[in-house]
Order: C-alpha cells, then sequence, then structure tokens
C-alpha cells in the first residue's frame, strides 16, 4: 500500500512539473518584437556620369533639439524638432506610423507625431539633395504617472 501511495505521489510531481513547464515554455515564446519599420532608401540612378557619383558613407548632420533622447513625457502627441542640411527629406518613424517631411531653407523642421503608451523607439532620416542619408534613434516613453 505505501509503494503505491509512492508511486502516486511521484507520477503527481511529475504530471504537475511537466504541466507547469510547458506552460512557462509557452508563454516565454509568445513574447512580441517590436515592430519592425522600413527605413526607404533611395534608387541608385546609373544614368549619372562618375563625376556626379554620390558618397553614400557621407552622412548630413541631423541634430534633434527637440525632444531629448530618454525623456519622459505626458502627451501622446510628440513635437519633434531638429535641423539639418537644407532643402532635405526628413522620415520620422514612430511605433504608430511613419511621417515625411522637408527641411526648409535653413535645414530646420518640426513635425507632430503619435506615439503609444509606454516605450517608443523613433527613428529619424535625413536624406539630402545629394542621396546622403543620416539617422538618429530617440528612445521617448509616454506616461502619464505621476512623477
Amino acid at each position: 500500500m505505501i509503494k503505491e501511495y509512492l508511486i502516486a505521489i511521484v507520477l503527481g510531481c511529475l504530471l504537475g512539473f511537466g504541466i507547469t513547464g510547458g506552460y512557462y515554455n509557452l508563454k516565454s515564446n509568445q513574447k512580441t518584437p517590436p515592430p519592425s519599420t522600413t527605413i526607404p532608401t533611395p534608387i541608385p540612378d546609373n544614368n549619372h556620369s562618375p563625376s556626379t557619383e554620390t558618397n553614400p558613407n557621407t552622412p548630413t548632420n541631423l541634430l534633434i533639439t527637440t525632444p531629448e533622447n530618454h525623456s519622459i513625457v505626458d502627451n501622446s502627441k510628440l513635437t519633434i524638432e531638429g535641423s539639418t542640411a537644407p532643402q532635405s527629406t526628413i522620415v520620422i518613424n514612430t511605433p504608430i506610423d511613419s511621417y515625411i517631411t522637408d527641411s526648409g531653407q535653413s535645414g530646420d523642421f518640426k513635425l507632430k507625431v503619435d506615439i503609444e503608451s509606454g516605450f517608443n523607439i523613433i527613428q529619424i532620416v535625413s536624406i539630402d539633395s545629394e542621396d546622403n542619408q543620416s539617422k538618429v534613434e530617440l528612445i521617448i516613453t509616454y506616461s502619464t504617472a505621476d512623477i
């Protein structure tokens, strides 16, 4: 009789650990990766002479003045301001959407974007008239909690 009780206890433990381990494994594999965003890349034009070819390794100067990297904001509407080369195309990718604008004659730009609650990785790419690119990544946290 004691032998049957011991076998029942061992089998019960094995079954319990098996179910618990399977559940834990299932939950740990369901973590969703952050949404992927696509940054447009200019298509090279092969009709140019070698003297007008651009160097893709030459970065434009891209400076973000607001918001500061790693800042915490309390509004889902975020204004991104900065400066880059004059007449550049600015592409801003947030977890919610992608936005495109142009910098002015002085190179300044300003655009209001939407961010989601929590941790946001915002990619900002500047493409100048010679197809030189520069990229900046901001990490912004949107929270309505009182700090």
